[in-house]
This record gives structure tokens, C-alpha cells and sequence, in this order.
């Protein structure tokens, strides 16, 4: 059998009705006496993917008949279909909200933000490409009524370096408000899923030991470091200390924002949306950043952030993501004109 597993939610892959039957029957008795855990059973149940379609995760799978054999035809599901369509109309209407302001350019790189996360979540469904080109029509159609009469065009003198954008940059599909492109839901290609090496596993010591191969690029010494300088702040909890050093690692000791390898004393840990607002300190509301990049996604004052911006030389496209972690923190985004490198001259700064 074939297990997969997010959080609390899982299915069992197996051949037969006969295997599938003892399976759910020694699951259920297993949780129930290891751990204490009744299932629910309106969610639990065998399904044949031969006859019916199966949910997980925002997915729809089904099982299709090719020659003699079946294979697996996986859909995005309608209810993530929906709620895909409803929260990219939604940013539409607050892009047109301030179509003539520096709020636009922000407000459209939330718009591409949740473009690319929704093309990159999905495009393991082999189906991808037919499920987000039935609803492209219907979002490019919101788009055009909110948005032509404020310049939408289907030319544009993009000039950035997003490596975010610039694969989509090829396509006829994509559309331009203030020389900004508008990456188009529909134009996304399905990317086969790759299995770990089965050898990889915390089970046995070779698993183990690969595991800890694959973390030698950061030092044991930077890792034990971290260990020792937990936060003694009461709001601390187990789960931020833990991810903070899954993070640390995951960018390889680098800030977030610069790229740049951080000496122990520099690496900040900051949530991207505030914890007083959130309590939240999971793995995805955190990021590692130098301690002056932290300072500068809190400052107010406009000299004080001038002079940061100097001091730090910041490209374009890493002062948009500074401005990305601005407004999540709730603060005024930084208006930057780049006319060279990026010196105290080279600015003009505006907050709004």
C-alpha cells in the first residue's frame, strides 16, 4: 500500500477491495488504541477511483482507462476552482480601487504572488492546464471591464528581473496595466511529481544518515548556536524556535531578502505577519533576514529609511519584496525610483 499524509489528513493506496477492507479496519483500530484518536467517519471510507472521484488536498482524483491498463487523471477540485476564481476577481477590484497610484504596482504583485502560489501548488494535477484555461476567460473578462479603462493593454515595456514573472513573459495570454504585467491564471503547464529517494527516511540510520547529508552546507556549529539562543520572551513557543532553525537552513544561512550569507549575530527571525496580530509562528509566516533588512521593513521615519536603503544597497526587485513584508506588517510601502545604483542621489523616496 501507498500511504500519503498531510498534517491529519491521509489516504491509503491499495489494489484490491479485500486489501483495502483490513487496511481501513486495522487503521481505525490502531488510532483508536495507540492513540486515543477516533476517526471521523463521514470523511472515512473505501472508494474505488475506477468508479468514483476521490478529494485530497484541493485535489480531484479519478482513475481512466488507457488501452489495457488505467492511469491517474488528477483535477484541480471544483470547490478550489471557486475559491480560486473568487479571490483573484477580489484582488481585481482592489487593484482598480487606486488604478492610477504607486498602491497598483503593490496591489498587482499580490495579484502575480497568488497566481504563481496557485500554479505551483497545482501543477502536479495532470489535468491543470484544461481545469485553470476554463476559468482564464472568465478572469481575463473581470479583468478587462475593471481595468481598460485605466490603460489595460496587451502590450507592455516590462524591464524587471522577477524570475517569478519573466517565464510568463513569453506568452500572448499576459496583460499590462502601468507597464506591469499581469501574469494570466491559465497559462501553466502540468510538472510530473517527483517521489523522494525511498532511501531518505528518519527510520533507519542510512536514512538518517542522507538526511544529514543533505544539511552540510550549514555548519553543526551555526545550527548548535541557534539552539542555544532562544528567544526567553514569554511569547515564545516551541513551534517558533523550530522553525526558525527549519528556516535558517532552508535558506541556507542566507537573509530572505539580500541573499547574502549572515553572520550569527546579524540573523533575525521575523514574522511576516505580526505575531500580535496573528499568533501565528508557523514555518510559512516566518523569514530569516538580516538584522538591518529587519529594521527597514519596520522603520517610519523617511530619512532614517533613506539612509537604510543606501547603506544597503538594495536592488529593485529585493526592495519590492521589502515592500511585499511592508504592507503584511502593516506598513506604508516605499515608493523607490532606481535611476542607477542605489545611493542616497539615486532615490526618491515617498511613503503614502
Amino acid at each position: 500500500m501507498y500511504l500519503v499524509r498531510y498534517a491529519d489528513d491521509f489516504k491509503i493506496f491499495c489494489r484490491t477491495r479485500n486489501d483495502a477492507q483490513k487496511i481501513f479496519i486495522a487503521v481505525k483500530l490502531w488510532l483508536n488504541e495507540r492513540l486515543k484518536l477516533p476517526i471521523s467517519e463521514e470523511k472515512s471510507h473505501i472508494t474505488n477511483l475506477k468508479k468514483q472521484k476521490s478529494e485530497f488536498l484541493g485535489f480531484e482524483l479519478r482513475m481512466k482507462p488507457k488501452r489495457n491498463s488505467y492511469v491517474m487523471r488528477s483535477h484541480i477540485s471544483k470547490k478550489a476552482l471557486r475559491n480560486i476564481k473568487t479571490q483573484l476577481k477580489e484582488q481585481i477590484k482592489i487593484i482598480q480601487k487606486s488604478p492610477n497610484s504607486d498602491k497598483a504596482i503593490r496591489n498587482i504583485a499580490i495579484y502575480n504572488s497568488k497566481v504563481v502560489g496557485i500554479h505551483n501548488y497545482y501543477k502536479i494535477a495532470t489535468m491543470v492546464n484544461i481545469d485553470l484555461n476554463d476559468i482564464h476567460y472568465e478572469i481575463l473578462l473581470t479583468m478587462v471591464n475593471r481595468l481598460s479603462k485605466y490603460g489595460l493593454s496587451k502590450k507592455g515595456n516590462y524591464t524587471g528581473a522577477d524570475r517569478n514573472i519573466l517565464p510568463y513573459l513569453v506568452t500572448p495570454m499576459m496583460r499590462y496595466l502601468k507597464d506591469r504585467p499581469i501574469i494570466p491564471i491559465g497559462f501553466v503547464q502540468h510538472r510530473n511529481p517527483m517521489n523522494k529517494k525511498l532511501s531518505i527516511n528518519k527510520y533507519t540510520p542510512e536514512g538518517r544518515n542522507e538526511i544529514h547529508s543533505n544539511l552540510k552546507k550549514i555548519p553543526e556549529w551555526k545550527l548548535k548556536w541557534l539552539r542555544k539562543t532562544i528567544s526567553h520572551d514569554k511569547r515564545t513557543t516551541v513551534e517558533f524556535d523550530d522553525n526558525r532553525l527549519s528556516k535558517f537552513v532552508a535558506q541556507n544561512g542566507k537573509c530572505g531578502i539580500t541573499k547574502q550569507e549572515l553572520t550569527m549575530t546579524e540573523v533575525h527571525c521575523h514574522h511576516k505577519i505580526p505575531w500580535h496580530v496573528s499568533k501565528n509562528d508557523s514555518y510559512k509566516n516566518l523569514i530569516i533576514l538580516s538584522k538591518d533588512v529587519h529594521e527597514l521593513i519596520h522603520l517610519k521615519d523617511k530619512d532614517t529609511i533613506l539612509n537604510k536603503i543606501s547603506n544597503l544597497k538594495l536592488t529593485g526587485t529585493q526592495l519590492e519584496k521589502v515592500n511585499e513584508l511592508r504592507v503584511m506588517a502593516f506598513q506604508s510601502p516605499i515608493s523607490v525610483s532606481l535611476l542607477g545604483s542605489c545611493t542616497s542621489e539615486a532615490i526618491q523616496l515617498c511613503l503614502f
